[in-house]
């Protein structure tokens, strides 16, 4: 796996003035290099544009994606790149911005994270592949972005299978079939409910 920064604000917790990294072609070029040997490209990006030149150089995922939009995303699955929104950022993100005391950084970081809460069902209808991130959580949490996608619209066999068995697809892991390695979790109650 090789991450791009595709785009980081300029001032040290300010989202509108992110500035992004590479154009397109830059994109294409590294990504051209990585599958080259075998590896995927995932990009961070917290910006509109840096969402657009991603898709269009063709990275395997996009982190995070504020910002982005339904044509976006209708691109992103006729192309097969998958999103991981890691909304579980919103917390530290706003606090980041509010942190500079400048009420309108952080009122735009919150209206960049319910942006992409209301992509999340856009998204699933569209047929992107969707995985969970954990980016700021420690082992373990998981389950924070999970609850967090489903809050956001998925339905919580869907927001389960982006942390399971939708990213074991991607990764190339063997499904739960017998005889294929598996990792057990046990419940007290059935998680889908």
């Amino acid at each position: 796996w090789v991450k791009l920064v595709g785009d980081w604000p300029r001032g040290p917790t300010d989202f509108r003035k992110s500035v992004v990294n590479y154009t397109a072609e830059d994109i294409a070029a590294a990504v051209a290099a990585v599958h080259a040997e075998g590896g995927r490209v995932a990009m961070h990006c917290t910006a509109h544009e840096s969402v657009a030149r991603a898709v269009e150089g063709g990275v395997d995922t996009v982190e995070h994606g504020a910002g982005i939009s339904e044509a976006q995303l209708a691109q992103m699955a006729a192309k097969g790149i998958a999103w991981t929104p890691t909304l579980v950022v919103e917390r530290m993100a706003t606090g980041m911005a509010a942190s500079t005391g400048d009420p309108k950084a952080a009122a735009y970081a919150r209206e960049l994270f319910a942006g992409m809460r209301a992509m999340v069902p856009r998204a699933r209808d569209l047929g992107v592949t969707m995985l969970a991130g954990t980016d700021v959580l420690r082992g373990g949490e998981i389950c924070q972005e999970i609850a967090a996608l489903q809050a956001a619209g998925l339905e919580p066999a869907d927001a389960l299978a982006t942390a399971s068995t939708v990213a074991r697809e991607f990764l190339g892991l063997p499904a739960r079939d017998e005889g294929a390695p598996a990792d057990l979790v046990a419940f007290a109650r059935d998680p889908r409910n």
